[in-house]
């Protein structure tokens, strides 16, 4: 059987540093010019929080540069990853359909940050459970 190996490369590991730090700089520049300053998601601003995400996105770079663990996935985890995608992506779409739907019979007031990241939770959630069924019947 075939095998792939996935492993970090440096042109990934210099993607995920320039993410990390970029959003780090966005964060000091939103504080600077002191956009977004009410509360978001339990930090005191946007830019708090964008520094925090930043900071989080660096140490996950250092800790899977850290890692010596080579990854090989096989072609049918592959072939069931891209399957589980696309059902999810599906989902994802008729969802984002249902609630334009939803909305436009009644006003939804959920603040779009909410609803946002409730829609990414669930895109994994649904990512996850696609992953699995596929597995099973495939």
């Amino acid at each position: 059987m075939v095998v792939s190996k996935k492993i970090n490369t440096k042109q990934n590991i210099m993607i995920k540093s320039i993410w990390g730090i970029g959003l780090i700089i966005i964060g000091f520049i939103c504080i600077v010019l002191n956009i977004g300053t009410e509360d978001f998601l339990g930090f005191p601003s946007i830019g708090i929080f964008l520094i925090f995400i930043g900071i989080i996105g660096l140490f996950i770079t250092v800790f899977s540069l850290m890692s010596d663990k080579k990854k090989i996935i096989d072609e049918r985890a592959e072939h069931i990853g891209y399957k589980a995608s696309r059902v999810t992506t599906l989902v994802l779409i008729l969802t984002l359909f249902m609630t334009m739907v939803l909305d436009g019979i009644h006003t939804i007031t959920t603040p779009y940050y909410l609803y946002a990241s409730f829609l990414m939770c669930f895109y994994i959630l649904c990512y996850l459970i696609s992953y699995k069924l596929i597995s099973l019947y495939n």
